[in-house]
């Protein structure tokens, strides 16, 4: 399976001399519209999301 992970974190990652982990960024909102965003968790999507969505959502990801 393929793991999304940030580009700004695996472009540091390559910096270090490391190999990207989705654990460097383990919760990514994607934002695909002004009020929504792909919620992508430890490099697995679990949905899109508004942001009353989400809120209710965060608790669960702890």
């Amino acid at each position: 399976m393929v793991k999304k992970w940030a580009a700004a974190q695996a472009l540091q990652a390559v910096a270090c001399g490391l190999p990207p982990d989705v654990r460097m960024n383990s919760v990514l909102l994607k934002p695909t519209s002004h009020t929504g965003s792909q919620i992508v968790v430890m490099g697995r999507p679990v949905g899109q999301m508004n942001v009353r969505e989400y809120v209710r959502y965060k608790p669960q990801v702890r």
